[in-house]
């Protein structure tokens, strides 16, 4: 009887035992927020692929340069807009534009002059990326057709949320 009642509660037991592994793997294999599943894409390769769709629609052409061939004059909040448009609104965005020309007589060198005297951000603070879960930092080249050469350092943050 003794033996009966033993195998009953070593039974019992184990059935916890599995049942508390099943719930442990469960709650280890699920992310906590449904914002952290990024289907295999980081924030960097998602500035890149966005830098880089950009370029190759022809997109920077049509901001930097208007149908005349003139310097379009406001260029940053056009950039900034379609930045907003284009990101979720859980992403913080920090957009500086360079140009980069060789600097006479320095065997090769290039200086880096930013172009945008707006900031193209939707970034309130500057800490926010401080206090961001997840960042990223994009530097992109592109050359215009004209053959001005262009560095993009994009900073994202991914704040959580929806």
């Amino acid at each position: 009887m003794r033996a009966g009642i033993a195998r009953m509660i070593e039974a019992v037991i184990s059935a916890i035992l599995i049942i508390g592994a099943f719930s442990v793997s469960y709650y280890l294999l699920i992310p906590p927020s449904a914002s952290q599943i990024r289907s295999g894409e980081s924030l960097t390769k998602y500035g890149y692929n966005l830098l880089s769709t950009l370029a190759s629609s022809n997109g920077f052409e049509r901001l930097f340069i208007d149908y005349h061939g003139e310097r379009v004059s406001d260029w940053e909040q056009q950039l900034k807009s379609t930045l907003n448009s284009l990101l979720p609104s859980n992403v913080l965005f920090n957009l500086t534009v360079y140009k980069a020309m060789e600097v006479q007589g320095g065997n090769g060198f290039v200086s880096l002059i930013v172009l945008n005297k707006v900031p193209i951000s939707n970034v309130g603070d500057p800490r926010s990326f401080i206090d961001a879960g997840e960042t990223a930092q994009i530097t992109y080249v592109y050359t215009m057709k004209n053959m001005t050469i262009l560095v993009f350092n994009l900073r994202l943050a991914d704040i959580g949320g929806a």
